[in-house]
């Protein structure tokens, strides 16, 4: 019931919004609900720290957030009751639109009815504790349902803020202002079930998950790009695309089944690949979630790294890395990290705990660096780094 009051507030506060918006009567920032303005924060920029547009500019391309998803084993939420409080969401969005007729407003009454119902029979409970694997799959539909085409949206308004301030340029393609990180099947100080398979699994279905929404996207291109007019440089792409398209392993695409049209150079690069309508926002959302879709962190608490490295130590028979100072620790780690020979073999004696943190560092290697943060080797061991070698 909680749920549906806040849902129902949220989208009354954003139609006030809109209204308020279109009159131009806030009377002060705190009566903006629920969003900050983003074109009122330029303005401000602009006229109160007497930064010239430009210069607002220049610094927002060089800007980047970076949002954290995280899960707990006890706040995974169901995927089924969260879809459908999107819907009765949807129900309640268009029940304020202003040309509404009244067999409209009577189906959709209905319609948040059956929703209503429908949510109050859904169990929202897990009778199962859920795996990392669970957590990362909800994780994961919001940014299917959500995020996704949230972006490109976010990064529209802020074309049209900073347009409405004198900048006639867009935010760059791969200038994203926003990056998504996660802790799902990467933090294995808070879920002692995250093993290095898990890792592997989680980085695995994020990068599957990324290839089916380019691929749908892809697909929504090729029905908007139906230009002939191009450069001389895409129309040759075109043509040697499309005498390799003959071959009998040529890809076809939904309604595009036969053949794609020669004469439709745009459709022929799409389709074997892959403006400023969906294509720019294509080219953002590549730019923003890249082919992993979100960066796992790897954390683990700086102890166990400790371990790992006093075992090296003492089975090469140089003592207890444990009670090293921290200028012996450094002095001796910057020397093997500039060497090229490698740090153990196979004869090392491992514990459970070793053995388990070397297998992450194994999975780490084989899988493609743009799964894991910019900085994930040190990341591994931020929860409870203390001292520099401990990064």
């Amino acid at each position: 019931m909680l749920n549906l009051a806040n849902l129902a507030e949220e989208v009354q506060m954003a139609y006030r919004r809109r209204i308020k918006l279109k009159k131009g009567d806030f009377v002060d920032e705190a009566n903006a609900t629920t969003e900050s303005d983003i074109e009122e924060t330029f303005k401000k920029l602009v006229g109160q720290l007497n930064k010239s547009p430009q210069e607002v500019f220049d610094e927002l391309k060089k800007q980047i957030v970076d949002l954290v998803v995280t899960a707990h084993p006890t706040q995974c939420v169901r995927r089924s009751p969260l879809q459908k409080h999107g819907k009765v969401r949807d129900c309640l969005q268009q029940l304020y639109v202003k040309d509404i007729t009244p067999d409209d407003k009577k189906e959709l009454d209905e319609a948040l009815q059956r929703e209503i119902q429908a949510a109050f029979r859904t169990d929202e409970i897990r009778r199962t504790p859920p795996t990392p694997q669970d957590e990362m799959r909800a994780g994961m539909s919001y940014f299917q349902e959500t995020i996704w085409k949230g972006v490109p949206k976010f990064l529209r308004r802020v074309d049209t803020a900073l347009n409405n301030i004198g900048v006639n340029k867009r935010v760059p393609y791969n200038a994203p202002l926003v990056q998504f990180s996660s802790w799902m099947g990467g933090d294995r100080d808070g879920n002692p079930r995250v093993t290095p398979e898990v890792t592997r699994d989680v980085c695995l279905l994020a990068r599957m998950m990324a290839a089916n929404l380019y691929y749908s996207q892809i697909e929504n291109l090729m029905f908007e790009l139906s230009m002939w007019r191009c450069s001389a440089e895409l129309l040759a792409r075109a043509h040697e695309l499309h005498k390799c398209s003959r071959k009998e392993h040529a890809k076809h695409y939904i309604e595009f089944w036969k053949q794609i049209p020669s004469n439709e150079p745009y459709r022929v690069v799409l389709g074997d690949a892959i403006a400023e309508g969906s294509l720019l926002d294509f080219l953002r959302q590549v730019s923003t979630f890249g082919l992993s879709l979100v960066r796992l962190d790897i954390r683990q608490e700086s102890d166990r790294h400790t371990d790992v490295i006093d075992a090296i130590t003492k089975h090469l028979g140089l003592g207890s890395y444990r009670e090293w100072s921290e200028e012996q620790r450094q002095e001796w780690l910057l020397s093997e990290l500039s060497g090229k020979r490698p740090l153990f073999g196979t004869d090392l004696p491992k514990t459970e705990e070793i053995s388990n943190a070397l297998e992450t560092f194994k999975v780490i290697s084989e899988l493609p660096s743009d799964n894991f943060g910019r900085a994930y080797s040190l990341h591994h061991w931020d929860s409870c780094t203390r001292r520099l070698n401990s990064a």
